[in-house]
């Protein structure tokens, strides 16, 4: 387990390292045609935008209408045995509730 942990913080640095050293060589290219504040300047927005992109949601898939069948049994099961169908409309929302 400490293998693991110690092997996760690495990779974290080195992550963050190499993002510091990107941004540095994006600056330092820009320093001389736009000078020292607005190479600062565009190398600030663009690691913003690169981090708004990052975190922006993923677009979710297109729900697919229930079948018909489908709720039919489920209606014929709950006439038939409420307290089954009670327990597994909880697991339904919990597992909906879940994935959001």
């Amino acid at each position: 387990m400490l293998r693991l942990v110690v092997t996760a913080l690495a990779v974290a640095c080195l992550v963050v390292a190499g993002v510091g050293f990107a941004g540095f060589g994006i600056y330092e290219a820009l320093a001389p045609q736009l000078g020292v504040p607005l190479a600062g300047m565009v190398t600030g927005a663009l690691a913003f935008v690169a981090a708004v992109l990052l975190t922006l949601p993923a677009p979710r898939p297109a729900r697919k209408p229930a079948d018909e069948s489908e709720l039919e049994e489920l209606t014929s099961l709950a006439g038939q045995h409420p307290l089954t169908a009670v327990v597994l409309a909880t697991l339904v929302g919990a597992g909906t509730g879940a994935r959001r």
